[in-house]
């Protein structure tokens, strides 16, 4: 009772409107680094590389890439921060949730989406020490997955939230949605 209470209390001033920004951000940035070191275990473990097969030595010992994983938190940083001022405006632009209004609110989603994401993209590549012809030749490789995993498994998935979460939760929701996304744009941008 006293545990319940206490986390009750914790998640409401957690999810008010003084820390909502940084709530939101940390949320951002654990998701991106969350799903960065699922993808890097799932990388050495479920599908390595055939050259790993080959090196014995190496197949199970497991070394995580710290540099990509601080490239996946400044991209984190840049998603919760950017993403809880985007939907505060969304939801101040557009308020309500009627069918209209979330189509409205799901157009611009799909108007900016793969921008965000590109500068997402961008900053992680960034801060792994990726030029900006490496970010480029990358980015042309999987600008299509991008826009087709935001349109046609994102978006839906946003209706859902623009049409039964208060504001305070839109962003925990996104994150949540995100998390799996994450998984596979950590995937993509390290393929």
């Amino acid at each position: 009772m006293v545990v319940g209470s206490h986390l009750k209390r914790i998640l409401n001033l957690a999810f008010s409107p003084r820390y909502l920004m940084f709530t939101n951000t940390t949320i951002g940035t654990g998701a991106l680094v969350g799903a960065d070191l699922i993808q890097q275990l799932a990388t050495h473990y479920v599908y390595p590389k055939q050259d790993d097969f080959l090196k014995k030595d190496d197949c199970d010992s497991y070394k995580h890439d710290t540099r990509r994983s601080i490239g996946m938190a400044a991209g984190g940083l840049y998603f919760g921060f950017a993403g809880h001022y985007w939907y505060e405006f969304l939801d101040k632009k557009f308020p309500g949730r009627s069918i209209a209004i979330v189509s409205k609110k799901l157009m611009c989603e799909a108007i900016i989406g793969p921008p965000f994401v590109t500068v997402c993209y961008f900053i992680v590549a960034k801060t792994e020490g990726k030029t900006t012809q490496e970010w480029y030749k990358s980015f042309k490789e999987t600008i299509l997955y991008i826009i087709f995993s935001e349109w046609f498994g994102f978006l839906p998935l946003q209706a859902f939230n623009f049409y039964l979460l208060p504001p305070k939760y839109r962003y925990l929701c996104v994150a949540g949605l995100t998390f799996f996304y994450d998984n596979f744009l950590s995937f993509i941008f390290h393929k």
